[in-house]
């Protein structure tokens, strides 16, 4: 592959390929090409390669792929018999065959509602397979943590409980897995839970080699909401300067706690703190053109240019630290879940601000562009309306951008669409906007509806996402309360 040194690492890893295996795979590429045979003419290669014998086949694997197709090749409770028959097979039943065959058995068992099913066959790898269990474990923990929330039984909370601190202990070794089932905890609420399993985690993700620095740093801050969020909850009349509190959240920042900061955020999450304000206060600073060389020395320390207050940022910040409260006072939403939109909604509104969520041409149709083919005229979106207000077009966008394969975040896309109703009411309610606009924005934004369901309805791993998406369009009619 062509890489650039400052893309992210093909590894996986988070980090720069210049800051990653770069250095690894240039001296690949130096002993590969010592040790390259010289190379031979047409006359000189055929004898050469008559001489050579093909290699026998490998029984092991002839035996692996013809197990593999027979499991492709059969029917749902076919697949389960096989996978029980492969268990006593360990040549066969490795930690590769055990991801393939439950991967598919996954899928199917939600589809058919049979999840006690899948975590049977689950424990019976454990128990039979202990070594392939060990290599896929945090896959297993996650799709039994899945089923766990979707069957939501009195003995769920339990059963999740001990699943998710199970897997945290694996998350400084895959963080995207972690933060997968950590969104998922936060949209079903399951706020206790994450305040144990992020403190369990926090050693491992700090030490960790394979986080980049500013995945460390939000990692700490959303153990830092959980905290909070929890505390909140449990106290009577919440104070962020309350001691046990504040010992708490210095576990993730040692001697970088500030506690003013902390006593704000309390109060307007918990409701004492109720501002009063105007659009004045969001004036935003325009976003700043970086050059190449910013990109190349981004691991420098920012001047003191880019320290520099953006009031208009840290009052959106408010604001939506406050819809947090009037979410679970008012409409009664999880406090985790709303914090959970509350963050897509400052990144939405920031990132649509700095101009980019505009349209981008394929990378095709630039390449014929710029080779001189005719093409259509580049797309450009509308105008947006207010500040504090989505549009359909960058929305759509943006909630795309959450629900492709590659940055696929279907619970944040959730709360985010599941909460912006009550958005607009609070923005009604604190006299940012006027009810004209609400419904205005609202009813632009209806088509998305039946589009969302649809994807919704098809994540056969989480049906409680579909509810609130069929209930949208009548959700987004209500007034405020």
């Amino acid at each position: 592959m062509n890489i650039g040194r400052n893309d992210p690492c093909p590894c996986g890893s988070g980090k720069k390929y210049k800051k990653c295996c770069l250095a690894k795979d240039e001296e690949a590429r130096r002993e590969e090409a010592a040790a390259a045979p010289p190379v031979l003419t047409a006359e000189e290669e055929a004898p050469s390669r008559r001489e050579r014998p093909k290699p026998p086949p490998d029984p092991r694997m002839q035996a692996w792929n013809a197990r593999y197709d027979e499991f492709q090749s059969s029917d749902y409770e076919g697949r389960i018999a096989l996978f029980m028959r492969t268990l006593d097979e360990p040549d066969l039943m490795d930690g590769e065959m055990a991801f393939e065959m439950l991967n598919e058995l996954f899928e199917q068992a939600a589809e058919r509602d049979e999840r006690d099913r899948f975590d049977s066959l689950v424990e019976s790898l454990r128990e039979r397979a202990p070594e392939a269990y060990e290599k896929e474990k945090g896959y297993l923990l996650e799709n039994r943590i899945v089923n766990a929330l979707a069957m939501n039984r009195p003995e769920s909370p339990e059963v999740v409980d001990s699943l998710a601190l199970e897997l945290a202990l694996t998350a400084g070794k895959d963080i995207d897995r972690w933060i997968r089932v950590e969104k998922g905890l936060a949209y079903h609420g399951y706020s206790d839970t994450l305040v144990k399993a992020m403190r369990l985690a926090w050693p491992k993700v700090r030490s960790s080699g394979d986080i980049v620095p500013w995945g460390v740093d939000e990692f700490s801050h959303r153990a830092s909401h959980y905290e909070m969020l929890t505390h909140i909850a449990r106290t009577e009349a919440p104070k962020g300067d309350d001691p046990e509190l504040m010992e708490r959240l210095r576990f993730y920042f040692d001697k970088d706690l500030i506690p003013e900061r902390l006593v704000e955020m309390v109060a307007l999450m918990s409701g004492q703190a109720e501002r009063r304000w105007t659009m004045e206060d969001f004036k935003l600073q325009p976003p700043k053109r970086r050059s190449r060389r910013d990109w190349d020395d981004e691991d420098e320390e920012e001047s003191d240019q880019d320290k520099e207050p953006d009031v208009g940022r840290r009052n959106l910040t408010d604001l939506t630290l406050q819809f947090v409260n009037y979410a679970r006072r008012v409409e009664g939403a999880p406090y985790a879940r709303a914090d959970l939109a509350r963050g897509e909604i400052y990144s939405f509104i920031s990132e649509r601000y700095a101009g980019e969520l505009e349209y981008a041409e394929s990378m095709l149709d630039s390449m014929l562009r710029s080779s001189g083919q005719k093409r259509p005229p580049i797309k450009n979106y509308k105008s947006y309306e207010h500040l504090l207000c989505p549009d359909y077009e960058r929305m759509d966008h943006y909630l795309g951008r959450m629900l492709n394969m590659l940055g696929y975040r279907p619970h944040n896309a959730a709360a985010l669409w599941e909460l912006i109703p009550a958005w607009m009411r609070f923005l009604q309610t604190e006299g940012l906007i006027d009810a004209d606009l609400r419904k205005r924005t609202l009813n632009n934004l209806k088509p998305l509806a039946d589009v969302l369901l649809k994807i919704f309805n098809n994540i056969h791993s989480d049906p409680a996402l579909r509810e609130p998406a069929r209930r949208w369009p009548e959700d987004a009619d209500k007034e405020p309360q």
